[in-house]
């Protein structure tokens, strides 16, 4: 292992070549891989520019990377999610002028934006093809899903028929297709239309893959029991969990999130300000962290590293007093304290982890 991290660690600052006969191979430097890419909501100033803050493999923090990569820009305010597609990360920002911003996953310069929308408050965003991707927005009045022309650079004023109820949750893709929750019903979008797989007693929570790309339904339990259910890859139900409602509601808000490289599944109690976590392969369901215990006051992201099952939680302490300094807490995959690292960004909304 540490050989590997020394491979790993010079071949990202030196430009090796190897040769044989006439031909020259060069190894591509990837200065941010393996690390963590924190996206923050503002500055210090309520009302400033987003910002990106990376931590490299080493544990190191570097903070507004984007703005000092790319000399005299700046993400656009109030930053919402920040998604990974083939080579490029997609930011989203729900006040503009750049509603959609596209870097360069290796370098991190700016490849372009997207300033022409019909629709505004733009909050998550997928695409399985590069060329047509999908938003929703934080707009209640125009909640749907948003058709984005990646090549002509636009975003439709005109949300896709039947989407009023698509939730403010990150957007899930399975096989290519936009699968999502819109209400009680699960959907999948086709031909910029929805077409309804399946509808329950309760919202969809989210839609999440783990190992295996095995898909993973949640449903919110407020009146019944919330429950999990498991897809095969033709979308067709093939197992169901229920959980127990004195202790889970499994809440849209609590976001749910997996690492897709094992057999968990996290989200928040939002009531209780606990993550907890649904093992898919025992079907136990368990409160992982209390928030308060561990000393985070207000978690505004959570992701899980796949390459070891770690748990990051962004915590903004004095988000409503409108101090936006985040701290970042990591933990192991069992719940205990690894590090904590101070002042991250500010009012960090969503991280990543590089490749």
């Amino acid at each position: 292992m540490r050989a590997r991290t020394l491979f790993i660690f010079i071949a990202t600052v030196l430009s090796l070549t190897a040769c044989k006969k006439d031909e020259v191979r060069q190894v591509i430097k990837k200065p941010y891989a393996n690390g963590v890419l924190l996206l923050s909501n503002s500055s210090k100033e309520t009302n400033g520019p987003s910002e990106l803050s990376f931590i490299d493999e080493q544990g190191k923090l570097t903070l507004n990377i984007f703005s000092t990569i790319n000399t005299g820009k700046t993400l656009s305010a109030a930053a919402t999610s920040i998604t990974h597609f083939n080579n490029r990360y997609y930011i989203t920002s729900i006040d503009g002028p750049n509603h959609l911003t596209v870097i360069d996953e290796q370098t991190l310069k700016l490849d372009y934006t997207i300033t022409q929308s019909g629709i505004a408050k733009v909050a998550y965003f997928t695409t399985t093809d590069g060329k047509t991707g999908y938003v929703n927005v934080t707009d209640k009045r125009k909640a749907g899903l948003y058709a984005v022309d990646l090549s002509a650079k636009t975003i439709t004023g005109t949300s896709i028929p039947d989407s009023k109820d698509v939730p403010l949750i990150p957007i899930s893709t399975v096989n290519n297709s936009v699968v999502t929750g819109a209400g009680k019903r699960l959907v999948k979008v086709d031909n910029n239309q929805l077409q309804t797989l399946y509808t329950y007693k309760e919202n969809v929570a989210g839609v999440v893959k783990t190992a295996g790309k095995t898909v993973w339904i949640g449903v919110q339990g407020f009146t019944n029991k919330p429950k999990f259910i498991k897809l095969d890859q033709t979308l067709i139900a093939v197992d169901s969990v229920e959980l127990d409602n004195n202790n889970f509601k499994l809440p849209a808000n609590g976001i749910l999130t997996a690492s897709g490289t094992d057999e968990f599944i996290y989200w928040q109690e939002t009531s209780l300000g606990v993550l907890c976590r649904f093992n898919t392969l025992t079907k136990v369901a368990e409160k992982l962290i209390d928030h308060p215990t561990a000393g985070i006051m207000y978690a505004t992201a959570w992701k899980i590293d796949p390459r070891n099952g770690d748990i990051y939680i962004a915590d903004t302490p004095d988000l409503f007093s409108g101090d936006l300094y985040s701290h970042l807490y990591i933990f192991d995959k069992n719940g205990k304290s690894k590090r904590v690292i101070k002042n991250v960004g500010y009012a960090v909304s969503d991280i990543i982890f590089t490749n």
